[in-house]
C-alpha cells in the first residue's frame, strides 16, 4: 500500500513540475543561493534541500578548519559545490570517473563562478585498492593533504576498496570521514576498519519519514561519520 501511495504522489508531482534539466537557483537547504543543473521531475528532493538531509548537520563540524577536502564520487558536484562555496579549505579534490558527471560538475562550478583552479582539482580516476591504469588510491594523495582533512565517499558499494587503499590516510592525524554505506554488511566492515585505526564512528540512519518520502537510494543505505579519538569535534 505504501509503495502504491508513493507512486501516486510521484505521478501527481510530475504533472506540475517542469520537464527537463536546466540550471536553477536553489532556494532551500544546503545549496541555497547556488545555481545547479537539475531535472525537477527526477530530483525534486535535491532542489528542495531534502536529499540526504540527515547528514547535513554534520558537514559544518566536519568541515570546520579543514585545509583539504577530498570528494570521492563527486557526481554532478552535490557536495563539491558546498565545499567550494561554504568552506575555507585551501585544496578541494574531486574524483568522478564518469564523463557525464565530470561535465555536469564543471558546468555547475562555472555557473557559480567557483572555478578557482588554484584551489580545485578534478580527477577522473576510480578510487580503489591500487594505482594502475584508470585506478588510484587515496594513499597516493596522502602527501598532498594538509590537515585537518575531510574525505567524503559515495561510490556505490566500493567503499571498502577505497578504505583498503587508504592505510596511510587512516593513520594520519585529523583526517575525518563521511561515507555512504550501501549495505549493512559493508557498514560493519567500514566500522571495523575505522575502529581498528583509532576512530570514533557515528551511524547516521535515514529519517523515519523516508518510508513516505523516499530517495532513489535504498532504505538500507546509511551514512557513517568517523573522526579520530584525539579530536574533540562537536558531533552528536
Amino acid at each position: 500500500m505504501a509503495d502504491t501511495n508513493i507512486r501516486w504522489i510521484s505521478h501527481i508531482k510530475n504533472l506540475f513540475v517542469p520537464k527537463g534539466a536546466k540550471p536553477r537557483k536553489f532556494l532551500f537547504g544546503l545549496h541555497k543561493g547556488l545555481i545547479i543543473n537539475v531535472d525537477l521531475e527526477h530530483h525534486t528532493q535535491f532542489y528542495l534541500g531534502l536529499q540526504e538531509v540527515e547528514v547535513h548537520k554534520y558537514l559544518k563540524p566536519l568541515c570546520d578548519d579543514c585545509q583539504t577536502i577530498i570528494d570521492v564520487g563527486a557526481a554532478g558536484g552535490d557536495y563539491t559545490l558546498y565545499f567550494l562555496s561554504q568552506t575555507t579549505a585551501k585544496k578541494i579534490i574531486a574524483f568522478e570517473p564518469r564523463e557525464e558527471g565530470c561535465q555536469e560538475l564543471i558546468e555547475n562550478i562555472q555557473n557559480n563562478r567557483l572555478n578557482d583552479l588554484g584551489r580545485f582539482f578534478l580527477s577522473k580516476k576510480l578510487v580503489g585498492t591500487q594505482t594502475l591504469g584508470n585506478m588510484t588510491t587515496l594513499d597516493s594523495f596522502v602527501d598532498e593533504v594538509i590537515a585537518p582533512c575531510l574525505i567524503k565517499i559515495d561510490i556505490e558499494g566500493a567503499e571498502i576498496d577505497a578504505l583498503l587503499g587508504a592505510e596511510k590516510m587512516l593513520g594520519t592525524d585529523k583526517v575525518r570521514w563521511l561515507i555512504e554505506v550501501h549495505s549493512r554488511a559493508l557498514e560493519e566492515q567500514c566500522i571495523a576498519i575505522f575502529k581498528q585505526s583509532g576512530y570514533r564512528v557515528k551511524i547516521v540512519p535515514q529519517a523515519w519519514w523516508r518510508f513516505l518520502i523516499r530517495e532513489i537510494r535504498p532504505l538500507e543505505n546509511r551514512w557513517l561519520v568517523a573522526w579520530k579519538n584525539t579530536e574533540m569535534l562537536d558531533i552528536k
